[in-house]
């Protein structure tokens, strides 16, 4: 995993301790960091949930409940 998703308070991945992920990996924070956070995660991996977010001409998993689960279904 990449070290940058570290960087930033705001964006990040979920804690992976004690997570049942449901639908794939997403993201939580602000949405200012989606790429340099999710980028580093296999697309195969991330949440297939819509709507989609746009950032920098890519798509994106929508953004995570509290837990930083995606559990829309």
């Amino acid at each position: 995993m990449n070290n940058e998703i570290f960087l930033c308070r705001l964006c990040r991945l979920p804690s992976l301790m004690n997570i049942s992920y449901v639908d794939g990996v997403t993201w939580v924070g602000c949405g200012h960091h989606v790429p340099k956070i999710m980028d580093g995660v296999p697309k195969e991996e991330w949440c297939k949930c819509e709507p989609k977010i746009e950032k920098e001409g890519h798509q994106y998993p929508p953004k995570g409940s509290v837990t930083g689960v995606c559990i829309i279904s």
